[in-house]
């Protein structure tokens, strides 16, 4: 479990926004030691491709590092009273200074990773060294410097994977999936682009192929996690956020959670943790021979296998009620066919052979026991 430091002008924070340097170290300190006895990670905000204009470097290096864009307008960025510039990757003097102070800052304070923000590629024009390039009526025309991006990528992730294996590095991007860098980080947090364009379900905006593509995160080896971006009325209500939980498990997918019903959340994570899922093997509703199957419309089932047992999650993608036959595979999941219980209330289910009758609200799931309770 980690806890990601977002900066605050607070003196347990950062000096600057994004600036691997403490605002007062005594205090800084104490927060990372008590995150620490908490069973915490202490994971601290990070930006490669954005710089502060407030931090003491910038008036030596603006020329070299800036791309002439910045950030003034996020109420985070805003309260430091100073402007987010957006760096020139292909500035060896950038990435040479970012890489050691990422780490000092990192060696002091015995942080556990870094929380990366804005993890795609910006465009760079001509205005900028090495950047963008002229056509033959002499137009101008920017480039993306991936590759630049990588690299700087690939180096903090070596220097600090080198002091620390098991330190956390995550990425936060959205609908922008730019694996030659993501590959240099553990997880990514994806979402945010539907800000005020999901309303209950997030099936009135991407098919399940195209969730799988982007948010799954296993054909790069990343840890996927999902940003909701519910607002108002639908973030209270239950049923979007049952309905998103239900989307987020058949895929094995992380909530983040953060604007949605957050106690919906959390009952979902106890379930889950009543289980015993993080030592689980996950067999997906799209594998060759999935757990079970249904002919009720829009509802998938996908298990997670441990121990003798397996927990079945029922996910009801619609906004229409549903109740019918979900068919288990028990040879699939290796198990024999006995009791099923819903879980973790262990209220037995219906069942005749190996098919079981299941009924569900709109936007909804179960979680179904097939085998002895943890």
């Amino acid at each position: 479990t980690f806890s990601i430091l977002w900066p605050t002008p607070q003196p347990d924070s950062m000096t600057y926004f994004g600036y691997p340097e403490a605002s007062n170290p005594e205090v800084f300190g104490q927060r990372i030691a008590k995150l620490h006895e908490q069973g915490f990670k202490a994971v601290p905000y990070s930006c490669l491709s954005f710089f502060s204009e407030a931090a003491p470097e910038w008036p030596f290096f603006a020329t070299s590092w800036q791309t002439g864009s910045a950030d003034t307008s996020a109420s985070d960025v805003a309260a430091y009273n100073a402007a987010f510039a957006r760096i020139n990757p292909l500035s060896p003097t950038y990435s040479d200074f970012i890489v050691a102070k990422n780490m000092e800052f990192m060696k002091r304070y015995d942080l556990d990773g870094f929380y990366h923000d804005n993890v795609h590629p910006y465009p760079i024009g001509t205005n900028v060294e090495g950047g963008g390039w002229v056509d033959a009526k002499g137009v101008g025309h920017a480039v993306y410097p991936i590759l630049a991006y990588r690299d700087l990528h690939r180096r903090l992730y070596a220097a600090v994977k080198t002091e620390r294996s098991d330190a956390h590095l995550m990425a936060h991007m959205s609908g922008k999936v730019t694996i030659p860098f993501l590959a240099y980080e553990d997880s990514y947090l994806d979402g945010e682009h539907f800000r005020d364009r999901v309303k209950d379900s997030y099936l009135d905006l991407l098919p399940l192929d195209t969730f799988r593509a982007e948010f799954m995160g296993r054909q790069w080896g990343l840890m996927p996690y999902f940003l909701p971006e519910f607002r108002g009325e639908y973030a209270r209500q239950v049923a979007p956020t049952r309905g998103l939980m239900g989307l987020l498990l058949i895929h094995d997918v992380q909530p983040w959670n953060l604007w949605c019903n957050a106690e919906v959340v959390n009952a979902m994570f106890r379930a889950l943790d009543a289980f015993g899922y993080v030592e689980s093997r996950f067999v997906p509703y799209f594998d060759p021979r999935p757990p079970a199957r249904t002919a009720l419309p829009n509802v998938q089932v996908s298990a997670y296998l441990r121990d003798g047992r397996a927990l079945l999650v029922v996910a009801n993608l619609d906004r229409e009620p549903k109740q019918g036959v979900v068919t288990i595979d028990a040879g699939r999941l290796g198990l024999p066919l006995g009791e099923v219980v819903t879980w973790p209330e262990c209220q037995p289910v219906q069942r005749q052979g190996s098919d079981l009758t299941v009924s569900m609200e709109g936007l909804d799931y179960r979680l179904l026991l097939l085998g002895p309770a943890p």
